[in-house]
């Protein structure tokens, strides 16, 4: 080709670059006018969910700020009784839609009338009753939220409540979408599902942080939520239509780069003129002269001169391209060490380059600081995985100890409990006793006084656990010593009461059925310290309750006096005594079992004696539950007089 279609397309090839620079720098434009709009849009949708989330809180916290006017309120905090102030928050907040009342320990005591309330976890209600109040949003149900204000209430002598007034969040969502000119608004919980203000979802939100991501549809903006303990409980995406931009003409670009060509082409052939005189004399023939033939000598060297670098290159870019497959495949077997992820994306980068590719080496370059990260990062992480595992076997091992702790602990317990019972001419006496958890706060105990005097206790210790456990064998333990010299029931259980209540830093209490029985004439005094009334079978086939005596439970006021009662058994007369967790056993349809149950299974039963007794009822539980996790101990005591 000669010299001047090489510069005609050298300029050609100058134009084109130009051209696509311009392209590009209003293109680049364009995309930075378009990212700032986007946050400005951005911007506004996070002003104006928060300033809609703190109007509806507002709404929701003088809701709660009139409890301390309403006279109810007043009424049942004067009394004491949490679960009377429970039921009067309730019947406050009936303007509210939806309310929740829970104890101190998370379980709840009341809830309002809407068919979905909004029930905190134990470690939200535990850091509200300690700390006062949490706002936020709640999710209520898989891509469904409500706006929630919690409270604490404070109890005379107990425990604080803790009040939970909420809102469904979707009309707030309508409403953003006619202020915000959204075409739809959604809220996502955390794993991509939503519930939608303006149209249904077709899908999990795939928009996973405070971003905006466009699609053919529109554009999606995205807001983290907030939830009463300040972490991310879900997000809010709002979609906009964008109107489409007008085009530029398809040949404008080429009507422009046309006249930069045909204008640089006029200039070329003026001010290379001279050039192609000198060329056209050169090729001229055998009639030059000696100054044409010398320059002709010279071009001719020039050329073999050039031809000889063009070897020397060739040498060069094919020792280089020999060097270049070499890191290439060290590369790869580098690669090879990383995860299928990582090592797919090396690949890739190889492939993509060619090694016909001009920037070879720059490409290789850039593929090896990759690998280089990502060998890095992958070290990092495996560091972090070892440190992960060492801190598992360090749990798992402390998790194991205290296991066999517990388990300890649990044998201990059931050795507190009686298991051969004292010989009574014509008498026979069983009992049992099932933990729900490794330790319970059950206990029972049948012990002889004297020849013809014997004392019985059935207790169940609040809460559960270790603590429950460990309040239950200082009880027990008290109430055998203080039996042994004090033969009036009433004053050993107020005895009791006042060691007990005198250091209770836990606020636990006993409810408590105390009896001593005297053998010859059948009499039984007892005291019912705020427990489950026993029930009595006559010979004849009746059951009744026990009448109670009043008294409240043990370890709650200091100084508290108790009321004995007395009852004579007839020969043939069964007592059983027992504890919550048989009348508060549940199936799997949440029912309780109850007190009308408990009768029935007592009167097909008792005539087997108390240890057929104790048997028939643990079975007819465990029928009942059906496999439903235990809830609470089970307890149960029998004593019979013979005929």
């Amino acid at each position: 080709m000669s010299l001047w279609p090489r510069l005609a397309a050298l300029a050609l090839a100058m134009l084109a670059g130009l051209a696509a620079v311009l392209l590009w720098a209003g293109a680049a434009r364009e995309e930075a006018i378009a990212a700032r709009a986007r946050a400005l849009m951005l911007g506004d949708q996070q002003a104006l969910w928060s300033a809609v989330a703190a109007r509806e809180q507002d709404r929701l916290a003088r809701a709660l700020d009139l409890l301390t006017d309403d006279g109810g309120v007043a009424a049942a905090r004067a009394a004491g009784d949490a679960r009377a102030l429970a039921r009067a928050v309730t019947g406050a907040l009936a303007d509210v839609p939806m309310v929740t009342v829970h104890d101190a320990g998370g379980e709840v005591l009341t809830r309002g009338d809407a068919p979905q309330t909004v029930m905190l976890d134990p470690y939200t209600v535990a850091d509200v009753a300690q700390g006062g109040s949490r706002a936020g949003l709640w999710a209520t149900g898989p891509g469904t939220f409500a706006f929630v204000t919690a409270r604490s209430i404070p109890v005379p002598d107990g425990p604080p409540l803790v009040v939970v007034a909420a809102s469904d969040a979707m009309p707030a969502l309508v409403g953003m979408a006619s202020r915000l000119s959204a075409t739809r608004v959604l809220v996502s919980d955390l794993r991509g599902r939503g519930a939608a203000g303006g149209g249904p979802v077709a899908g999990p939100l795939a928009i996973r942080a405070p971003a905006a991501m466009q699609d053919a549809a529109g554009l999606w903006l995205s807001t983290p939520l907030h939830g009463p303990d300040g972490g991310v409980v879900g997000r809010l995406a709002t979609m906009r239509s964008l109107p489409p931009l007008a085009a530029p003409p398809a040949w404008l670009p080429l009507l422009a780069l046309a006249c930069l060509s045909g204008l640089f082409l006029l200039l070329s052939a003026r001010l290379l003129h001279p050039l192609r005189h000198a060329l056209a004399v050169l090729g001229g023939g055998a009639g030059r002269g000696p100054e044409e033939r010398a320059l002709q000598a010279a071009i001719e060297t020039a050329a073999r001169d050039a031809r000889r670098l063009d070897e020397i290159a060739l040498q060069a870019r094919r020792r280089q391209q020999r060097q270049e497959r070499l890191i290439r495949a060290e590369i790869g077997k580098l690669a090879q060490a990383l995860d299928a992820e990582a090592r797919d994306e090396m690949l890739r980068l190889l492939d993509a380059g060619g090694t016909a590719a001009p920037d070879e080496l720059a490409m290789l370059a850039t593929v090896l600081a990759r690998l280089s990260g990502r060998i890095t990062a992958q070290h990092r992480q495996l560091g972090e995985l070892v440190e992960d595992l060492r801190a598992a076997a360090e749990t798992r091992a402390r998790l194991a100890g205290l296991e066999q702790e517990l388990a300890i602990a649990r044998d201990v317990q059931l050795a507190m409990v009686p298991r051969d019972f004292p010989a009574i001419a014509g008498h026979e006496v069983a009992g049992r006793m099932i933990p729900a958890k490794e330790v319970g706060g059950d206990f029972f105990d049948f012990f002889a006084l004297d020849d013809d005097r014997f004392a019985l206790m059935v207790g169940d210790v609040s809460g559960k656990g270790v603590p429950a456990a460990l309040f239950m064998a200082i009880s027990r333990t008290l109430l055998r010593a203080t039996a042994r010299h004090e033969p009036d029931p009433a004053r050993c259980v107020a005895r009791v009461n006042d060691l007990l209540a005198e250091e209770n830093g836990q606020m636990l209490f006993v409810t408590l059925f105390f009896a001593i029985y005297d053998r010859p004439g059948g009499r039984l005094a007892y005291v019912n310290a705020g427990h489950n009334p026993p029930l009595l079978c006559r010979a004849g086939g009746q059951v009744v309750p026990l009448p109670l005596t009043g008294d409240m439970a043990l370890a709650v006021v200091e100084g508290e006096p108790f009321t004995a009662a007395e009852i004579a058994l007839a020969p043939g007369d069964l007592l059983l005594a027992y504890t919550d967790g048989v009348t508060e056993a549940t199936d799997p349809q949440q029912t309780l079992f109850g007190e009308a149950r408990l009768r029935a299974a007592v009167e097909a039963a008792q005539s087997g004696g108390p240890d057929a007794l104790v048997a028939a009822l643990v079975q007819v539980l465990e029928g009942f539950a059906a496999g439903s996790e235990q809830a609470d101990d089970i307890t149960l005591l029998a004593l019979r007089r013979g005929g």
